[in-house]
């Protein structure tokens, strides 16, 4: 016999729909702090190829023997690619702290959403064992009605029977 769950309501809906939203929002917080990170990294890639070559450069120019304020020049260059460089790095470790922290968050909010789910189902079983057996307790009342020889007026007793 099935069972009609129009019927169910889950009380706990409102908070299950709360936990589910704060999960979407977390995974879409992961999803943007990613996106960053990969920036940043491919940032930090790029001044290190760019350092890489200036000091080839550098090193090139001082064995053909350059000129020693273009020489300056190019190391003031290598020193701003290093400091753009720490700058980048340190950002980015910042936003790996913050990834690992959110991904931490996330798994209990995941939890969170298990549980309700789970919570739900097990709602909802009960719901449709108590409906079954309310539902198969109405037939076996139709069925015995059914059974049972019609009662006649004087069989009934009354004022005015026998």
């Amino acid at each position: 016999m099935s069972v009609d769950l129009r019927g169910f309501r889950y009380r706990l809906e409102p908070a299950r729909r709360l936990a589910d939203w704060r999960l979407t929002g977390m995974s879409a917080r992961l999803g943007e702090l990613q996106r960053s990170i990969d920036e940043v990294t491919r940032r930090i890639a790029d001044l290190d190829a760019a350092y890489d070559a200036q000091a080839r450069w550098l090193a090139d120019g001082l064995a053909a023997g350059c000129d020693p304020s273009r020489y300056a020049a190019g190391l003031q260059w290598i020193s701003r690619l290093h400091r753009e460089r720490s700058t980048a790095q340190a950002t980015k470790d910042e936003w790996l702290a913050q990834r690992r922290r959110l991904r931490s968050e996330l798994a209990m909010q995941q939890a969170r959403v298990d549980a309700f789910d789970a919570h739900r189902e097990a709602c909802q079983n009960a719901y449709a064992t108590g409906e079954a057996s309310r539902q198969a307790a109405e037939a076996d009342r139709d069925w015995l009605a059914r059974l049972a020889p019609p009662v006649s007026s004087a069989d009934r007793g009354g004022p005015y029977g026998n």
